[in-house]
């Protein structure tokens, strides 16, 4: 399947869908109001209700992501439909999706604060009066930086093709084993997912355009935003890495099989 079939699937699913949409973006909405309340209520009282508020947004962004993983899982498995939603498993699908961004992002910014710390170890016990940074320390901390960015985007690579193995392995473990994300990018084929990714990353630069003048109407353009748009691309992004998964993966697997058979 070509990376335009993907999208083109993706834009068709997700506008063949709309109910699902919406039940989406009443999720975004209800997670954004409580967001808001709490960055907005530091003078709430009691400050009981400032914690309520802090629980309810997570546990519906947990829904939102867990309710993400449920379309990679139903698209790599059965085809075509969206999943229903389904309370218990989406949050725990959800704190599972967190899960793995933790492990696959501690990583990378491990080892960054540990190059900042040995690069900067001459002055981290300095005085207040400490000589200006030598010019050395420059290249050094560019370099650093470099390490750094480099660093993130390969754990981000990872990432994103551990959330449908682990989708469709239906196990936190398998997620994690990045010894088989590096191989299922290899069987997906490095340039082709990198070609992927800058054509999903134009999408959304359009969308995000789109999105930007909508949002110039007040009050509705905010509406429309948050119960068609943002679900609406959502949807599309998971169904578009659950097609590039399935189409890569799962489909070689199944070709193995049938050679093995005869």
């Amino acid at each position: 399947m070509s990376i335009e079939s993907i999208f083109e699937d993706s834009f068709s699913y997700s506008k063949k869908n709309l109910e699902a949409v919406l039940l989406l973006g009443v999720l975004f909405l209800i997670g954004g109001i409580t967001s808001s309340v709490v960055s907005l209520g530091g003078n709430l009282k009691p400050f009981n209700w400032l914690f309520i508020f802090g629980i309810i947004s997570i546990i519906f962004f947990f829904f939102i992501d867990g309710y993400g993983i449920g379309i990679l899982r139903k698209t790599i498995s059965e085809g075509n439909e969206l999943p229903k939603l389904n309370l218990k498993e989406n949050l725990i699908d959800g704190i599972k999706k967190l899960a793995i961004k933790i492990v696959y992002f501690i990583i990378p910014t491990v080892v960054t604060v540990v190059m900042i710390l040995l690069a900067m170890r001459n002055y981290i016990n300095a005085s207040t009066n400490a000589p200006p940074l030598p010019e050395y320390m420059i290249p050094v901390l560019l370099l650093v930086c470099i390490i750094s960015l480099a660093l993130y985007i390969i754990f981000l690579l990872l990432y994103l093709i551990a959330l449908p193995r682990f989708a469709y392995k239906n196990s936190l473990k398998e997620g994690l084993k990045i010894n088989k994300v590096f191989e299922d990018i290899s069987k997906i084929g490095w340039v082709h997912y990198i070609t992927f990714l800058v054509v999903l990353a134009l999408i959304l630069c359009v969308a995000g355009i789109i999105s930007f003048l909508v949002m110039l109407i007040p009050i509705v353009g905010i509406l429309v935003f948050i119960l068609l748009i943002l679900p609406f691309i959502t949807i599309f992004i998971f169904r578009s890495f659950a097609l590039l998964y399935k189409n890569s993966i799962i489909n070689e697997n199944e070709i193995k099989e049938e050679i093995i058979d005869e």
